[in-house]
């Protein structure tokens, strides 16, 4: 008796590309945060309405360097998990071959002679 396993790489392939696709698009609004700095310290405006403006912004960015860094380690233990679950599916198998194979021994030794 022969078990075989079934495992959900796809999933865990289209959930790790969507992550990599939300990092890129936290990286480009840190980046488009880092202009609206660049274009404030350029304004006009009076040194302490730039200094607010900056430090909100530079608070944006903290906020989406945390998202990326979760993301990432959200990603880093789904790969973990596939790992661990690929190396426990082989060892089930394993099992259940080992198993079937004793069980099948066990029935073959247990013979009964009946005499009338």
């Amino acid at each position: 008796m022969n078990v075989s396993s079934v495992s959900s790489g796809t999933s865990s392939t289209v959930s790790s590309s969507s992550n990599s696709s939300d990092i890129e698009q936290l990286q480009k609004k840190i980046e488009n945060l880092q202009k609206e700095i660049q274009k404030e310290n350029q304004s006009n405006d009076t040194a302490e309405i730039k200094k607010k403006k900056v430090e909100s912004l530079q608070q944006q960015i903290e906020l989406l360097e945390l998202q990326i860094q979760r993301k990432k380690t959200e990603a880093q233990k789904q790969t973990e998990a596939q790992k661990a679950q690929t190396s426990s599916t082989g060892s089930a198998d394993s099992t259940v071959n080992a198993t079937s194979s004793s069980s099948k021994e066990s029935n073959t030794n247990n013979t009964v002679d009946f005499q009338a």
